[in-house]
């Protein structure tokens, strides 16, 4: 097994683009302008004409640019030694366990036979085994919970075991998506052969973040997390970070956050650039966001008339995220 070659940088975002592409042409010095050699993990396609003209930029002259790829991207190019397990066979298959258990109603077949699907993906995304016993899975939830099991609980965890036992049988060799993208990652890194540079991805979850090592144990990886609290970010940045931490901060209680950032910065720097709306329901929040979207593409369109600069997709998709974050109620 190959020593690890992972390296882990926090970027600003005004600056994030910018450093990769740095970075990029420092690594590949000798071999510029061809990038080709290299994989940059990108959180969409749209991000990539940006750090297209970073580079340009950086570098000064036309090169050839570097393999740019979303994961889900890379992996669906990924041939699968297995058949894979559409979806609709997948439900299919849950909702003829339900109904052969007359645990429902027949109406709410359907709806669990989903939710089941979508939670026994998590579990491979977040490569859960799966306990030997119903009664040791009742003891995990035990301690997940930190309460004795009632008879509700118990219900819902042999529903859950059954089903998920049933559902991890191998189908004449299918496997499902979830399962499928765990197995192409897998491939990817165990034949990997180029440097790795990843931007902008959301936290990854387990089954991610074991490709990562395992590709670091093959060839250079760099992952650059994009984030207010990177050394360089602006006010604004730092601000929305706070708000909204990783999922290893969250335990930090908001007015705590929020006194611990006024210290750094006592006057706000989201004042006349942020609004609250208290959606009463989703359609009016994904309503209301529709619309501020609308109201920024038109006002970019308006400024290109004038011969000025039109905000970029990614300052459009990054604006439209922190809005949905903001309209919340």
């Amino acid at each position: 097994m190959g020593e690890t070659r992972l390296a882990r940088q926090l970027v600003p975002p005004s600056e994030a683009l910018a450093l990769l592409a740095r970075d990029l042409l420092a690594d590949f010095s000798q071999t510029a302008p061809d990038l080709s050699g290299a994989v940059v993990v990108l959180p969409n396609l749209h991000a990539a004409s940006a750090l297209a003209q970073a580079l340009a930029k950086g570098a000064g002259r036309t090169l050839i640019l570097p393999k740019m790829r979303t994961l889900g991207i890379w992996a669906a190019e990924q041939p699968l030694s297995s058949l894979p397990l559409s979806e609709a066979v997948r439900e299919a298959a849950l909702f003829a366990a339900l109904r052969s258990r007359r645990w429902f109603d027949a109406a709410d077949l359907w709806p669990l036979a989903g939710e089941l699907a979508r939670l026994f993906d998590e579990l491979t995304h977040h490569e859960v085994a799966l306990p030997g016993t119903v009664g040791e899975f009742e003891g995990a939830l035990e301690r997940a919970y930190q309460t004795r099991a009632g008879e509700t609980m118990q219900l819902e965890a042999r529903l859950v075991y059954e089903l998920w036992r049933a559902s991890s049988q191998p189908r004449d060799g299918a496997v499902d998506a979830a399962a499928g993208y765990q197995l192409r990652l897998a491939a990817i890194a165990r034949d990997a052969s180029l440097p790795l540079y990843a931007i902008g991805l959301p936290e990854p979850v387990p089954v991610e973040q074991a490709f990562f090592e395992a590709y670091a144990r093959q060839a250079p990886t760099k992952i650059y997390r994009v984030t207010g609290n990177a050394e360089g970010a602006s006010d604004a940045a730092s601000f929305f970070a706070s708000v909204w931490p990783p999922p290893a901060n969250e335990s930090e209680v908001l007015c705590e956050r929020a006194a611990a950032f006024v210290r750094t910065c006592p006057d706000s720097p989201v004042v006349g650039r942020m609004r609250f709306y208290g959606a009463p329901s989703l359609e009016h929040e994904a309503r209301a966001v529709d619309t501020q979207v609308r109201v920024w593409l038109r006002r970019g369109l308006q400024e290109d008339s004038r011969g000025r600069a039109r905000p970029s997709c990614c300052a459009t998709r990054a604006s439209a995220s922190r809005t949905c974050q903001c309209h919340r109620g």
